[in-house]
């Protein structure tokens, strides 16, 4: 196996489930990292007559976390937190019972709270209500709006899982085939060289150097025995 691919390949893999398995410890991480997304911070000053109620809608998606701070004057008012369909109720003064949600408080000037949506998304209700009946009220409202959908908290963990599991496979696969040594190529035999005939050597006189007829014993040159 190719160790080289194999082992960061399993390495990212066990952490990209791990951060599925715990999205807090992820959530840490992505923060330290830089990685998260900063909250929308918006400002807004809501004018509640006297005797009377304003609102400020919020649309919020699922898993929208949302954190609002309050400051109220000169008068305290009362503060509710409803989703749509208890506002219409609320605002119509039907005698049907409204429900707030808790992060709701009597009587407040400064005040803080927050809310994480829950189900579908849809539109949020801060409703601001008078306790005076002669003065107005401002109510000047900061909200931090950290939006799920920019969230990396799933997509870079599954990222991970794909990429290792991809890295491992890779490793096991293809890891155990050893290279092949070179087919040695066999050449063919050489034909032998032809050998030089080396060429016969033509008896000469021994006196004269003339050459001798083959087979003679005397030079017909100079009529000497060869003997």
């Amino acid at each position: 196996m190719k160790l080289k691919i194999l082992v960061p390949g399993v390495v990212v893999l066990v952490v990209g489930v791990l951060f599925i398995l715990m999205p807090a410890v992820y959530g840490q991480v992505e923060t330290g990292a830089g990685l998260a997304p900063g909250p929308s911070q918006k400002l807004y000053v809501v004018k509640v007559a006297p005797g009377n109620y304003s609102y400020l809608p919020l649309p919020l998606a699922q898993n929208d976390q949302l954190s609002v701070t309050i400051a109220a004057g000169p008068q305290a008012v009362d503060f509710f937190l409803m989703n749509g369909g208890n506002f219409s109720i609320w605002s119509g003064a039907s005698t049907a019972s409204t429900q707030v949600y808790p992060q709701s408080a009597f009587n407040v000037k400064n005040y803080t709270f927050d809310f994480v949506a829950t189900g579908t998304a849809q539109t949020y209700y801060l409703v601001f209500d008078s306790r005076s009946t002669t003065l107005s009220t401002d109510v000047l409202v900061h909200s931090s709006l950290q939006d799920s959908s920019s969230s990396t908290a799933t997509t870079i963990p599954a990222a991970l899982v794909g990429v290792g599991a991809v890295l491992a496979l890779v490793g096991v696969r293809f890891g155990g085939k050893k290279a092949e040594a070179p087919a040695m190529v066999e050449e063919s035999p050489k034909e032998a060289e032809p050998q030089p005939v080396s060429a016969l050597t033509t008896p000469k006189c021994r006196y004269c150097g003339k050459a001798l007829e083959e087979g003679s014993r005397f030079c017909l040159s100079c009529g000497r025995s060869q003997g």
